[in-house]
C-alpha cells in the first residue's frame, strides 16, 4: 500500500499541534502548576531538603572543615524549594532553616540556647536573605509560567488559523474543481454547437453545388442562421478564453490597464449596443444623464468588459420577457453605473461571496436559455474596478431581482499616485 507523502508545511503544522497539546496538558489553565506539583507533598519534601542540608552542615562542622558560612547549604535548600514548589513551602523551609541555623551557630554549639544579639542579627540576616531569594525565585517562576501560558495561547491561535486556512483551501479546491468541470462542459458544448452548425452548412452547400442549383432565398436565410449560430458560439468561446487569461494575469500580477481620458457614457452605450445585437430578442433600457459626456480616466476596453459581464449576468438570470435596465448617473465626484434585472435575487449571506473566484450562488440556473458563465466574471469585474480606484456592489433580495453597480471617480482628480498599471 502506497504511503502518503506530507509536505514540510504539513509536518510543521502537525508539530505545532502536538506541542500545543503538550503545553496545554502541562498548563491546565493560564498559570496553573503541572500535575506533579499539585500533590500535598511540598511541605514534607521541604522538611527533607532542609534536613539534608542540616545534616551535611553538621557533619562538616564536626570534622572541623573550614566552613565559615553554615547557612549557605540551608539557603540553597530554600532556593530549590522555592523553584520547585513556590513561595509558601519556601517560607516554611526558611523557618525550619532558622531553627537549624540556631542549632549550628548559636553558642553553645550543638544546643538550642538563648541567642545573644549577635546571633539574632545573624539569624535575621539569614531570614531576610531567604525571603529575598524566595521572592525573586517566585517572581521568576510566575513570569516563566505566564510566558508559557502566552506561548500556549499563541500556539492555539496559530493552530486555529491553520485550520481556517486548510478549510479555506479545501473550499477553494472544491470550487476550482467545479469551475474546471463547468469550463470544460461549456467549451465542449460550444464547440459541439459550432461544429454542428458548420457541418450542416457545409452539407447544404455541397448538395447545392453537386446539383448545380442556385440558392433560393429560404436556403440563404437558413445558411445565414447556421453561420450566425456558429459565430455566436465562437464569440462565447472567445469571451470565456479571454476571461481565463485575465484571471491568470491577475494571479501573476500581470493584468495591465491602459488608462486614458474617455467618456463613460460612450463606453456604456457601446457595450449595451453590442449586447443588444447579440441578444436581439431581449429588451434593454439605457438611461443616461442629461450631460453630453461623463469624463473618466480609465481603460475603455476594461470598463466595457465590466459592463458586458454585468449585462451577461442580468440576461442569464432573468426571464426572456423581462427587461434589463442600465443606468448611468453622476453623483458628486463619482460616476455610477448600475444594471437592474428581475431575476431570482441573491440571499444576503451570499452577496459578499459572489465576488470570490469560482463562487456561484447555489440553486440558481439560467432562466432565459442564456449560457451560464463559470464563476469568475464578477471576480474580474471587482478587480478591474478596484484598480481604477472604484467600488463594486450589489443590492438584491430573494424574489425581487438584483442591481449590480460600480462607481468610478470622475476625471480631473489627481491620478499621479494611482495610475501605475
Amino acid at each position: 500500500m502506497a504511503q502518503r507523502k506530507h509536505s514540510p508545511a504539513q509536518h510543521h503544522g502537525a508539530f505545532q499541534m502536538r506541542l500545543s497539546d503538550i503545553v496545554g496538558r502541562q498548563m491546565g489553565s493560564a498559570v496553573s502548576l503541572p500535575r506533579w506539583r499539585k500533590y500535598r507533598l511540598d511541605y514534607v519534601i521541604s522538611v527533607l531538603f532542609v534536613g539534608l542540608s542540616f545534616v551535611v552542615s553538621f557533619l562538616v562542622a564536626q570534622v572541623h572543615f573550614p566552613f565559615s558560612l553554615p547557612g549557605v547549604l540551608l539557603l540553597c535548600a530554600v532556593v530549590v524549594v522555592t523553584l520547585l514548589w513556590g513561595f509558601g513551602p519556601a517560607v516554611f523551609a526558611i523557618l525550619l532553616s532558622l531553627f537549624a541555623l540556631a542549632f549550628l551557630s548559636v553558642p553553645p554549639f550543638g544546643t538550642l540556647g538563648v541567642p545573644v544579639w549577635r546571633s539574632i542579627l545573624q539569624l535575621l540576616t539569614f531570614a531576610l536573605a531567604g525571603i529575598g531569594v524566595a521572592v525573586l525565585a517566585s517572581r521568576y517562576e510566575t513570569a516563566f509560567w505566564r510566558l508559557l501560558a502566552h506561548e500556549r495561547e499563541r500556539l492555539v491561535k496559530e493552530r486555529e488559523e491553520t485550520l481556517v486556512r486548510e478549510r479555506a483551501m479545501r473550499e477553494t479546491n472544491q470550487r476550482l474543481g467545479a469551475f474546471l468541470a463547468t469550463v470544460s462542459h461549456e467549451l465542449k458544448t460550444s464547440l459541439t454547437v459550432s461544429k454542428g452548425s458548420l457541418k450542416l452548412c457545409e452539407q447544404k452547400v455541397r448538395r447545392l453545388v453537386q446539383a448545380e442549383e442556385s440558392f433560393t432565398e429560404r436556403e440563404c436565410v437558413y445558411l445565414l442562421a447556421l453561420l450566425e449560430q456558429a459565430k455566436q458560439q465562437v464569440m462565447y468561446e472567445d469571451r470565456l478564453v479571454n476571461d481565463l487569461l485575465d484571471f491568470s494575469r491577475i494571479g501573476t500580477d500581470r493584468l495591465t490597464l491602459h488608462r486614458i481620458p474617455c467618456d463613460l457614457s460612450a463606453i456604456v452605450s457601446e457595450a449595451v449596443k453590442e449586447e443588444g445585437r447579440v441578444s436581439c430578442a431581449r429588451t434593454l433600457h439605457l438611461l443616461l444623464p442629461p450631460e453630453q459626456a461623463v469624463p473618466v480616466y480609465a481603460d475603455p476596453d476594461r470598463i466595457g468588459q465590466v459592463v458586458t459581464n454585468y449585462l451577461a449576468n442580468a440576461l442569464t438570470y432573468s426571464a426572456a420577457e423581462h427587461p434589463i435596465e442600465i443606468r448611468l448617473q453622476v453623483e458628486e465626484k463619482l460616476a455610477r453605473v448600475s444594471v437592474r434585472d428581475e431575476g431570482p435575487g441573491i440571499p444576503p449571506l451570499e452577496q459578499e461571496q459572489i465576488w470570490e473566484a469560482f463562487y456561484r450562488v447555489q440553486g440558481t440556473d439560467g432562466q432565459s436559455g442564456e449560457t451560464v458563465w463559470p464563476g469568475i466574471g464578477l471576480y474580474l469585474c471587482q478587480t478591474i474596478i478596484e484598480r481604477h480606484r472604484g467600488q463594486v456592489g450589489v443590492q438584491s433580495a430573494p424574489g425581487k431581482g438584483s442591481v449590480f453597480w460600480f462607481t468610478l471617480p470622475l476625471a480631473g482628480q489627481d491620478h499621479t499616485a494611482e495610475d501605475a498599471p
